[in-house]
């Protein structure tokens, strides 16, 4: 595949945090124009070429190398590329973000957790 993955970890003076049922909206974000869609699968509904979003573990890729088959462990399986980060990314502090661009999408998937398989080949469309 052309294209290049590239991998920076970003650093913020202090952590933002939600609590409780707080939730992070839209009108959070000042200087872009971003939408906030809690309800679709992040890697099948994003606009093409879209920023995606993933808080789910502070240890990069979570359970993706064990048994793990939930939010962040699908998006590690599903763009493997991703999972070279776990090679030199420390836990993450509340206050930082891996920010990671270029990695390719191999696979489509059916299920979650225990019911998570291997679908089919998917062709990424997205520009490098």
């Amino acid at each position: 595949p052309d294209g290049t993955v590239t991998f920076h970890r970003q650093v913020l003076k202090s952590p933002v945090i939600l609590r409780g049922t707080e939730r992070c909206t839209s009108g959070a974000f000042r200087y872009v124009s971003v939408k906030v869609d809690i309800d679709n699968p992040l890697e099948d509904d994003a606009p093409l070429g879209a920023l995606q979003l993933d808080f789910a573990n502070k240890v990069i890729g979570g359970g993706v190398l064990d048994r793990g088959a939930v939010q962040e462990e699908i998006r590690f399986a599903i763009c493997p590329e991703l999972i070279i980060s776990r090679l030199f990314t420390q836990q993450l502090q509340d206050n930082e973000a891996l920010l990671i661009k270029g990695a390719e999408r191999y696979s489509n998937y059916n299920g979650y957790a225990r019911t998570f398989e291997w679908h089919s080949d998917h062709v990424d469309e997205t520009p490098r």
